[in-house]
């Protein structure tokens, strides 16, 4: 496979408006190559996924998520450890012309609670029902919410108003949909990233595709990335630092992004992805 030198890639990427455009661009660009690795616990290897097959997770998500029929701008929110499931929602969710609410997956239920609040999300997306379950007993108002999807049942499914559903049962019952609303615009937001270590309660800072993208065809330049380079993924993607950095330039320079189990790990971790 040709490795595009930084001139190149970004020539290739200036005509390229929204984060959906980039990953739609990409996936076409290099299906077969490695995009994303993560460490499967119960096989005790690492796995790989190509841009393809990545590609068609997203669709997956698309189609549960446009079933939801959410109005334009949406914001949904997500709780999860960096993984491939993160990018598929996040991308799914810019897809639909929504915007992400990304989180922190260790911060403390009456902090989510908050923001889920403060944001207005329609949905929300967790790792656990054990997660939700401190969220939804938190006592804020969060029946702007109107479903909750968790990725691991680890616990009977909470007593609560919210329809609760397990996301390969999501992701099941949704199938093709007959009509996929317009994507988003550069003027519309690509993310609200509440900020972390100010004064007085979180701040939701709104990014727009154009915010993102002339970021990312910055950092190209800059930077220079290039296919054959392997990023290792640790800081939370609630980070905008992560988001820009660690995801979405990855993905302009077709690199594979391997996440790290966890900051203890990451010595054998930064061996283990690269040879």
């Amino acid at each position: 496979m040709a490795i595009q030198n930084s001139s190149t890639l970004n020539d290739s990427i200036s005509s390229l408006k929204t984060l959906p455009e980039l990953f739609a661009w990409r996936s076409a660009q290099t299906p077969t190559a490695e995009a994303y690795r993560q460490f499967d616990e119960a096989s005790g290897q690492w796995v790989s996924t190509t841009w393809q097959a990545a590609s068609q997770r997203v669709a997956q998500f698309i189609n549960a998520l446009a079933r939801l029929n959410l109005e334009r701008g949406a914001r949904v929110a997500i709780l999860l450890p960096n993984s491939l499931d993160a990018v598929c929602i996040d991308q799914a969710v810019l897809a639909l012309a929504h915007v992400p609410v990304p989180m922190h997956a260790l911060d403390n239920p009456a902090s989510i609670a908050y923001i889920l609040q403060d944001s207005g999300a329609s949905m929300l997306i967790v790792d656990s029902d054990q997660q939700w379950q401190g969220i939804a007993h938190a006592g804020l108002d969060l029946t702007a919410i109107r479903q909750v999807v968790v990725t691991h049942n680890t616990l009977p499914v909470a007593d609560t108003s919210i329809p609760v559903l397990q996301l390969d049962a999501w992701l099941a019952s949704a199938g093709a949909q007959d009509q996929i609303p317009d994507g988003p615009h550069e003027s519309d937001l690509a993310a609200l990233v509440y900020t972390s270590g100010t004064t007085g309660k979180p701040k939701g800072v709104m990014l727009t595709h154009l915010n993102v993208m002339s970021n990312v065809k910055a950092a190209v330049q800059r930077v220079a990335p290039v296919s054959s380079d392997v990023f290792l993924s640790f800081l939370p993607l609630s980070h905008t630092f992560e988001r820009t950095d660690g995801y979405y330039l990855p993905v302009a320079a077709g690199a594979c992004v391997a996440y790290s189990r966890s900051t203890k790990q990451l010595p054998q971790d930064l061996l283990a992805v690269r040879f």
